[in-house]
C-alpha cells in the first residue's frame, strides 16, 4: 500500500448545486504519517485526507487524526476519476 495527501474543495453553486474537486501533489509515500507531513507541509493545515492506493487505485481514505473515513465510496469514485486512476 502507498498513500499520498488528498485536498477536497466544495465546489459548485446553490443553483447546480455542490461537489467537491480534489488537489495533490501526487507524491506517494510508504506509510500514512509520511503522507501526513507531506500534507501538512504542503497544505498548511490539517484540512486534507490520507489516500491509501492498491496498486493503481485509491482504495481508502484516512482523517488527519488517522481515523479511516468510512462509507466513502462516493469521494474514492470522484478521486480516482479525477486523477485517472
Amino acid at each position: 500500500m502507498k498513500y499520498c495527501y488528498i485536498q477536497p474543495t466544495i465546489v459548485g453553486s446553490t443553483d447546480k448545486g455542490f461537489g467537491y474537486a480534489y488537489y495533490s501533489d501526487l507524491e506517494f509515500f510508504n506509510t500514512k504519517n509520511q503522507a501526513l507531513k507531506n500534507g501538512l507541509k504542503i497544505v498548511d493545515s490539517d484540512d486534507f485526507w490520507i489516500g491509501g492506493f492498491d496498486g493503481k487505485n485509491m482504495v481508502e481514505l484516512w482523517h488527519t487524526d488517522m481515523t479511516e473515513r468510512k462509507n466513502c465510496d462516493k469521494e474514492l469514485k470522484g478521486i480516482n476519476e479525477e486523477f485517472a486512476f
